[in-house]
C-alpha cells in the first residue's frame, strides 16, 4: 500500500475541512437567526429567551458571513484560504473566553476550544497544501 503524501493528505483536508466549516458555520446562522433561545444554549450560554434573540441573531449572522465567504474562497480562489483560515482563527477562541467568563457551562467553552483546534488544524493544512501555492496557482490559470 502507497502512503499518501503530506501534501495530498493536506489538500484533501482543506477540501473537507473548508466543507465542514463552511456548512457548519452556515447551519450554526440560520438556526440563529430560526430558534436564537437554542443556539445561545449551544453557545454555552444560558440566557432568558428575550435576552438570546437580539446577540444570537448578531453572531449567527456573523458565522453565515464567515461560511459563505469560505465557501466562496473554496469555489473561486482558494489560496486566499491560506491567509482567510488564520485570520479567522481568533473568534473561536474568542468566542470559549466569552462564553467562560459570562458564566457561560465548562462544556460551552469546551465546544469553542474544540472549534479552535479544528480551525488550527485547517490553518496548517492551507500552509501543507501545495496546490495553494499563489505561483503555482497563476501558472495552473494561464
Amino acid at each position: 500500500m502507497v502512503l499518501a503524501s503530506v501534501g495530498h493528505m493536506a489538500h484533501l483536508l482543506v477540501l473537507v475541512g473548508s466543507t465542514i466549516m463552511a456548512v457548519g458555520l452556515v447551519s450554526l446562522g440560520a438556526m440563529c437567526c430560526v430558534d436564537p433561545a437554542t443556539a445561545a444554549e449551544l453557545y454555552g450560554l444560558p440566557v432568558q429567551r428575550d435576552e438570546a434573540v437580539a446577540w444570537v441573531r448578531v453572531a449567527g449572522l456573523r458565522d453565515a458571513a464567515l461560511g459563505v465567504a469560505t465557501l466562496a474562497l473554496l469555489a473561486c480562489h482558494r489560496p486566499a484560504l491560506r491567509y482567510f483560515v488564520p485570520a479567522i482563527l481568533p473568534i473561536p477562541l474568542g468566542d470559549a473566553a466569552l462564553t467562560w467568563s459570562s458564566g457561560g457551562t465548562a462544556m460551552g467553552a469546551a465546544t469553542h476550544l474544540a472549534g479552535t483546534v479544528a480551525v488550527s488544524i485547517l490553518c496548517v493544512c492551507t500552509w501543507l497544501d501545495p496546490t495553494l501555492s499563489i505561483a503555482d496557482h497563476r501558472k495552473t490559470k494561464k
